[in-house]
């Protein structure tokens, strides 16, 4: 795949939080040292993560870019993990910004990667636009997804799922808040909060996914 120069990638939309004012620049190969991954995956996520684990004493995170992830200004094999939190359903083809994870991982890199349910939060449904409707990377589709671009041999996906009570909305607030994520205007998500029967607890239903480069 052609890529543009690391210094010109494209944007991605709409930050507002601490690398927002980072200018779009090249990164330097992080010094982490690939990660030791066991053959003998077994079905405890947990023990799954922690063999991929990174140790923390040798990250080095003076560099930051803000960047398409489409096109990741980084070099083949330059990283020891990666993570893709609440992020790739924004993108209208996830499995590019996946595919450049993947990349720019070394072998036995790890990418971890979540995303809700359609049908999570089912108590909102009468006031959240457009609840239940899919995107391009639901919990229900995340794995087919991950595991179309981890898909090498050596490669390994692993998914942990939620479902259970996990947050609750204790005054109008806090409601809010948790509507304005759901794109509701701010009029809109105190308007709805306040027609909620408070304190509420959600059912929140998604997964996690746990995706390891070939070693």
């Amino acid at each position: 795949m052609d890529r543009p120069e690391a210094t010109d990638p494209s944007p991605s939309p709409a930050g507002t939080g601490p690398l927002a004012p980072v200018p779009l620049a090249p990164v330097q190969p992080a010094t982490v040292p690939p990660a030791t991954m066991p053959r003998d995956y077994d079905s405890d996520p947990g023990r799954f993560l922690a063999s991929a684990s990174v140790p923390t004493e040798d990250v080095h995170a003076e560099v930051a870019a803000r960047a398409d992830g489409s096109f990741l200004p980084a070099a083949d094999g330059s990283a020891g993990a990666g993570a893709a939190l609440y992020t790739l359903y924004h993108c209208d083809d996830p499995c590019r910004p996946i595919a450049e994870a993947r990349r720019v991982l070394r072998p036995g890199g790890l990418l971890v990667a979540c995303a809700p349910n359609r049908n999570s939060n089912p108590e909102l449904a009468d006031v959240v636009p457009d609840w239940g409707q899919a995107s391009s990377f639901d919990g229900e589709d995340a794995p087919r997804i991950v595991r179309s671009v981890f898909g090498a041999p050596g490669d390994a996906v692993q998914v942990e799922r939620w479902d259970g009570p996990f947050v609750t909305l204790s005054a109008p607030a806090e409601a809010a808040s948790f509507l304005r994520v759901h794109g509701m205007s701010e009029e809109a998500a105190h308007a709805a909060a306040a027609s909620l029967d408070l304190p509420l607890a959600l059912t929140m239903r998604g997964c996690l996914l746990y995706a390891v480069k070939a070693a």
